[in-house]
């Protein structure tokens, strides 16, 4: 469970599960040694769900630049000299090797996400020790050494979503759509509690199912509501954890989430734009 709270009349939490099939409760007779053999089963089941979404974030630099980055730049080598001279001319290289720059600098936000989640004995990526490189190289060999894939597509496809998903919900951009979207429901609780003030709204207990990021209920706590919003995704997990309870000052963090977009954006500068997080302090 992440929580959030605001003072006196209104709080937020998530709450989390996870459901690994029928398994323990078929026809009621089962031995306790039969239950406690399947709390274990789900429970191995959650850690390993809980270290795949790590290894995901974790993977983000090399699946990007292996998969995108460099391979534009190889497929760009391989084209005869007249052909790369249009191509520089136009800046394509310029703005791939500005990518790769701009994707190591998602690449140091995602590791800070995932280390204040606190997530097993993960070092500090900033600390130059060292410690984290070795932790790293440990935690890939012993996914080797398990048959486990390093990443699947599925997975990082949710990374870049996560990426995408914090500037609609915690950025000064994404006011305008969370107007749109969060708005009506905004103004229906208003409308339905009109006659109860904000002070003594915090007996009222509202529900955000798929809270994602953690915005709307966030928004609903600062009415003056006790909200609670419930998530299934370990990626929106860590993300609304990282956002909600580790947040220092407004505008804290910068992330590039369109740099993986070469196609259908109209400039350059729109796939290359930054986007400052959290546009309000969640914990003060």
């Amino acid at each position: 469970m992440h929580s959030h709270s605001r003072p006196q009349t209104s709080s937020h939490s998530h709450q989390h599960s996870h459901s690994h099939g029928e398994g323990c409760a078929s026809g009621g007779r089962h031995p306790s040694n039969d239950n406690s053999d399947c709390e274990e089963n789900e429970q191995e089941a959650e850690a390993n769900a809980l270290m795949d979404v790590v290894a995901a974030f974790l993977s983000y630099k090399t699946f990007i630049l292996n998969g995108g980055i460099y391979r534009r730049l190889h497929d760009i080598d391989q084209l005869s000299e007249r052909h790369r001279d249009i191509v520089s001319s136009l800046g394509t290289i310029d703005k791939i090797k500005s990518a790769e720059k701009l994707v190591r600098e998602n690449y140091k936000f995602l590791l800070d996400l995932v280390y204040l989640s606190a997530v097993g004995e993960m070092p500090d990526p900033s600390d130059s020790s060292g410690d984290f490189k070795q932790w790293h190289k440990s935690f890939v060999e012993s996914r080797v050494r398990a048959g486990k894939t390093i990443v699947k597509n599925s997975f990082m496809e949710k990374v870049l979503s996560t990426l995408k998903q914090f500037v609609r919900d915690w950025s000064a951009e994404g006011k305008s759509e969370r107007e749109q979207t969060y708005g009506p429901i905004m103004q229906a609780l208003e409308a339905e509690f009109a006659d109860i003030a904000p002070e003594a709204r915090g007996g009222i207990k509202v529900l955000v199912p798929g809270a994602g990021l953690g915005r709307l209920a966030f928004d609903i706590c600062c009415r003056g509501f006790s909200c609670q919003g419930n998530e299934f995704s370990y990626f929106m997990l860590f993300a609304s954890n990282f956002i909600l309870n580790k947040s220092r000052v407004v505008n804290q963090h910068t992330i590039y989430p369109f740099v993986h977009q070469f196609s259908n954006v109209a400039t350059a500068s729109d796939q290359l734009r930054a986007v400052c997080i959290p546009d309000v302090l969640p914990n003060e």
